[in-house]
């Protein structure tokens, strides 16, 4: 239940332990024994950062039940890094620390927070086709056994890509995404383990399943609207003139721009940095390294742009929603 409107304390700490278990998961498989390569290993780190990131921002910024199931998925890649990695008190706090926010997010107290009246105005399948194209270069760094691909890396650079061309209704993102994303997942697959090979075209084939659903197509592309009476329009739901308009794209540039910047920075010195200290014995080339810094960098950057759109979207559309029926009662 909320505190007069507000937040409940429990949300926080919810979103603040889901972060920080992720980071911690991440600190264990980069510098932790396992049985990734440091190519791989900073790939699935940065995917691990990502998810925790997105999925802490989703929970206090666009409260939905489709964040629940994100917290879910979430802990499902945290337990599958548990039982490859052995034991230490790195894996005993990421696995206490994580486990706690995501059973305090699927609590009873917290249903009113993910189930609220409004309903979610994001179509659940393309929000989740969203998402996964985002969190589809950590799959592809955790599932990278023995090493990431060169069809890998191509098929990791292309989810992140993709997954903010989507978000973003980019014309053509959508049939990009039908058409290519099958291929570049058959491309990636060979030279993996059986099991790695067959997990990662189950992943290519779910997003390729969402991308042609009917929800996907109404996300970046909602249906003409119908023809009716004209009605008094409330002054709060009156279109900006000129000038509103400009300041409205000014402040969605720069509340867009500052946060993808920051993410794309940060995720590009972790993935640089955990490479370069996992091929310091000569296992990996500079090459290896660039890439691992460009494909975190690029992934976080997308990751956290589809957060800022879903929850700008999720905001104008509240607020719309609200002065509506504001109106009503008057």
């Amino acid at each position: 239940m909320r505190q007069n409107g507000g937040m409940p304390p429990k949300v926080s700490v919810s979103a603040a332990c889901i972060f920080l278990g992720g980071l911690l998961w991440a600190g264990r498989l980069l510098f932790g024994p396992s049985p990734w390569s440091a190519p791989a290993a900073s790939l699935a780190g940065a995917g691990l950062i990502l998810t925790a990131s997105v999925t802490a921002a989703a929970v206090l910024l666009s409260p939905g039940r489709w964040v629940r199931i994100s917290i879910a998925a979430a802990a499902g890649a945290w337990a599958s890094i548990a039982a490859a990695a052995p034991i230490d008190p790195l894996w005993i706090a990421a696995a206490a620390v994580g486990g706690a926010g995501a059973a305090l997010a699927w609590s009873r107290p917290l249903d009113g927070w993910f189930h609220q009246i409004k309903p979610d105005r994001v179509p659940p399948k393309a929000a989740a086709l969203a998402l996964g194209l985002i969190w589809l270069p950590g799959a592809v760094g955790g599932l990278g056994l023995p090493e990431v691909t060169p069809g890998g890396w191509t098929l990791a650079a292309f989810g992140a890509a993709g997954g903010w061309a989507y978000a973003r209704a980019v014309r053509g993102a959508l049939w990009t995404v039908r058409l290519a994303l099958p291929a570049a997942g058959a491309a990636a697959a060979p030279g993996l383990s059986r099991p790695a090979a067959a997990g990662l075209l189950a992943a290519a084939g779910l997003l390729t399943y969402l991308a042609w659903t009917a929800d996907a197509r109404l996300a970046v592309q909602p249906p003409a609207p119908r023809r009716v009476k004209s009605v008094s329009t409330p002054p709060e739901l009156t279109p900006p003139g000129p000038a509103g308009r400009r300041t409205e794209m000014a402040r969605l540039r720069w509340t867009f721009i500052l946060p993808v910047s920051a993410a794309g920075a940060a995720g590009g010195f972790i993935g640089w940095a955990a490479a370069s200290v996992g091929c310091m014995d000569g296992s990996c080339g500079p090459a290896s390294v660039f890439m691992a810094g460009l494909v975190s960098g690029l992934t976080a950057a997308a990751g956290v742009g589809i957060v800022v759109v879903l929850a700008d979207r999720s905001l104008r559309e509240w607020r719309e929603w609200k002065a509506g029926g504001e109106s009503e009662e008057e």
